[in-house]
């Protein structure tokens, strides 16, 4: 198995080691700040592109932030393509990978974006027959916030400086 084509972790996601603080405290890569435009934009699979190069060649847990906004956006993408199991299981497994991240890291608002997707799963609730009402509701969106309220946020004075290990 290649490194690109890891599979997802064997525990749940609020099993995983802590995250070291350090790797969301990073500023966004450019290539997640991108992915993220591309997200918003409704250009799922350009967003699945993107980010997807960026989750394989990370070797730290972060890469798992990535891996989570990717999925939601194939969600998305299945949605819109009127794959009912497709938008369910992507959007389930973006939400569940995306739990251990919140409420934010790399500037991404986590939380919001979780809650924003889950919002959308909810409609398709109602089964096939919510993909039409799933379409109408607003998509979730990435929004990248101010360093400060991050830190806030997260519970952390703005002059953080923790040490991991």
């Amino acid at each position: 198995m290649t490194e690109h084509s890891r599979p997802f972790p064997k525990v749940r996601p609020d099993q995983w080691r802590t995250l070291c603080r350090e790797e969301c405290d990073r500023e966004p890569p450019e290539a997640l700040r991108r992915g993220s435009q591309q997200f918003n934009a409704g250009l799922y699979w350009e967003c699945h592109e993107t980010l997807e190069d960026l989750w394989a060649a990370e070797p730290a847990d972060v890469r798992y932030l990535y891996q989570g906004v990717l999925l939601i956006g194939v969600g998305m993408l299945h949605l819109h393509r009127h794959n009912y199991h497709g938008a369910t299981t992507k959007l389930s497994s973006g939400l569940d990978l995306l739990q251990s991240f919140e409420p934010t890291c790399m500037r991404l608002d986590v939380a919001a974006l979780r809650t924003q997707a889950a919002r959308v799963l909810l409609v398709l609730a109602d089964g096939p027959k919510g993909l039409e009402a799933a379409l109408g509701h607003t998509p979730p969106r990435c929004a990248f916030i101010e360093q400060r309220e991050s830190r806030e946020r997260a519970g952390r004075p703005s002059s953080s400086n923790t040490n991991c290990g």
